[in-house]
């Protein structure tokens, strides 16, 4: 008799433990999961937390704040590396001060310094405006000299000697009248040639050792007017109400100009007319007359020092006063319609005469 046996179970509760199993494994590796990676979190921030605050204070001291601390960390290692990043800020700091100390005390010895150089260079520059002054006034004084020795030696000895002359001629007893008197006219031309002369070396002579000075045109005309006879001319003067820095001998130069028209005016001459004008150069004073004139030919002539019997030398004296002070005279005027002298002023060596205010 064959028997069969039939067994029946079920995998149900196997697979539901299964499942269990599966689930309880799996919670306690993600479980697992989540406390490596907080604690590999935790770990990592102890770990690089100090070094970003390491780097962020270097920043902060590497942007020129010395003064800035450095965080301290747990880190053993970190702390020795803080300790030397101090260290060594305390040195750079010292060395800044040592720097900016040595820097003070060069911008003092600099100062110093310049302050002796700048006041060597016055000295030197006082002196040297003295030595140039001294040069000049021994080279003025030397060509016053040849000029004064030139007239005495030369000039003044061959008027002696045409004035010997002539009177010896005239004391020629074989003469008649008539020529003795044109004699004796010649020896009188020579003994005036001989006292303009003298006159004129005087003023020269004057002329430069005072210190120039303001002076009004007005007086200075008023005065050499009253030196000459000028009654018989009409003597105009307009817009005159300035002052002049000039050598103290100006009033010399009207006084040369005035007795030019008298010389070589003619006998028409009439008027005489000074005026003045301001332009962007100076101050123009204007002497004019109204006589024969100065022939161009004469013209380059009028103002150099030779002497001839139609020329003296007081328009040589009335230039070299008005060089003096920078101001300049040259001769505008037409032949046959009068002379016509124009004196340039430079800016700064004229104004507004108080009495003409």
């Amino acid at each position: 008799m064959n028997l069969v046996a039939e067994l029946i179970y079920t995998e149900a509760p196997m697979r539901a433990a299964l499942h269990r199993l599966f689930i309880t494994h799996l919670i306690i590796a993600l479980l697992a999961i989540l406390i490596g990676c907080a604690l590999a979190y935790t770990t990592s921030d102890l770990i690089t937390r100090p070094i970003h605050h390491l780097v962020e204070d270097t920043a902060d001291i590497a942007k020129g704040d010395l003064d800035h601390p450095i965080r301290r960390s747990r880190l053993p290692e970190l702390q020795a590396l803080s300790l030397s990043i101090q260290e060594m800020i305390q040195r750079l700091k010292e060395m800044m001060r040592n720097l900016q100390a040595s820097e003070e005390r060069l911008q003092i010895q600099n100062e110093d310094l310049e302050i002796r150089v700048n006041e060597r260079t016055a000295e030197l520059k006082a002196a040297l405006s003295e030595q140039q002054q001294t040069a000049d006034a021994l080279h003025h004084a030397n060509s016053k000299l040849k000029l004064l020795s030139s007239i005495t030696r030369h000039d003044i000895l061959n008027q002696l000697l045409a004035l010997k002359g002539y009177l010896e001629l005239a004391g020629d007893t074989e003469l008649g009248s008539e020529q003795q008197r044109r004699f004796l006219e010649s020896a009188k031309k020579a003994s005036d040639n001989i006292e303009r002369q003298i006159s004129f070396t005087k003023d020269y002579q004057d002329m430069g050792v005072k210190s120039a000075t303001w002076q009004e045109i007005g007086l200075a005309l008023t005065r050499a007017r009253g030196a000459l006879p000028l009654e018989h001319l009409l003597i105009k003067a307009e817009g005159t109400e300035y002052e002049i820095f000039a050598d103290p001998l100006f009033e010399k130069v009207f006084y040369n100009l005035y007795e030019n028209s008298l010389k070589h005016g003619g006998e028409g001459m009439t008027t005489i007319r000074i005026s003045t004008r301001e332009t962007g150069e100076g101050l123009v004073i204007l002497y004019e007359d109204d006589g024969v004139g100065i022939p161009e030919n004469a013209k380059k002539f009028l103002f150099a020092q030779e002497m001839t019997p139609q020329k003296g030398l007081g328009m040589f004296l009335t230039g070299q006063i008005l060089a003096i002070t920078g101001i300049t005279i040259v001769e505008t005027g037409v032949p046959g319609r009068g002379a016509r002298f124009e004196m340039l002023v430079p800016k700064g060596g004229f104004r507004k005469a108080k009495s003409g205010d």
